[in-house]
């Protein structure tokens, strides 16, 4: 998923050193560079960035006049502003918190800009979970996702596609989640989804299976937990895409 990045800074080199710096990103996109506050505000609302980089002291516009203009606007994600900015008075003076993911002091530490960015991708993507979809999946291989065991596959589904890599370490780290979020032992979270994919191995006919997990016409494949999250989500992301 592309992330769209619009940075208002009126300094040329520090625009250049986050292009620099993420230029091996494929999933970040730059879409803009407004070097004063009356740019900013019309390029932002053209532009409709995922995320904002706002430095307060811009000149015609401060960053706050800024924030107070693209506030009014329509977004389909509206906490997606980091204020980078060395202005501690206009930064005591900073209220619509409601639209700031983060602030960050000057001078810029780009190991901070590279966290806020990429904490921001995880929010965002955990954000556009698209439930109906999963929900329908789920139908068509037989589980109900409304039931407690459904709820909890959704759920290990829905923090997997936010984060791939919770399915390392024989998936211990994603059971412990769950197991706080429903309040539950791991056991219970391992045993609801052994209990979900067998209804799967079971009950679903094969040419679903196969479209979603590639199974490449093997014959009589139990599907593991973790083959089974990881084909789930990969096969989500396809669709959504």
């Amino acid at each position: 998923m592309i992330t769209k990045i619009m940075v208002a800074e009126d300094n040329t080199v520090d625009y250049m050193c986050y292009q620099n710096y993420f230029s091996n990103d494929t999933t970040i996109n730059f879409v803009g560079h407004a070097k004063d506050g009356e740019t900013a505000i019309n390029m932002y609302n053209e532009k409709i960035p995922d995320l904002l980089f706002l430095d307060l002291g811009l000149p015609k516009k401060n960053g706050l006049e800024v924030l107070e203009n693209i506030v009014k606007k329509e977004n389909k994600n509206e906490c997606n502003v980091i204020i980078v900015s060395g202005d501690s008075n206009l930064k005591s003076l900073l209220s619509n918190t409601k639209k700031v993911y983060r602030i960050i002091q000057k001078p810029i530490d780009y190991n901070q800009i590279k966290n806020a960015v990429y904490d921001f991708k995880k929010d965002q993507r955990y954000y556009m979970f698209p439930t109906k979809k999963c929900n329908t999946i789920l139908m068509h291989l037989n589980i109900n996702p409304y039931t407690k065991t459904g709820k909890i596959l959704t759920s290990i589904i829905h923090h997997c596609y936010q984060d791939i890599d919770l399915l390392d370490n024989n998936m211990i780290v994603i059971y412990r989640i769950i197991s706080r979020e429903f309040c539950c032992s791991v056991k219970n979270v391992q045993s609801s989804l052994r209990s979900s994919i067998n209804t799967i191995n079971r009950h679903s006919n094969d040419e679903l299976l196969n479209e979603i997990f590639y199974l490449k016409n093997e014959k009589n494949v139990t599907i593991s937990p973790k083959r089974f999250i990881s084909g789930f989500v990969t096969y989500l992301n396809n669709i959504t895409e």
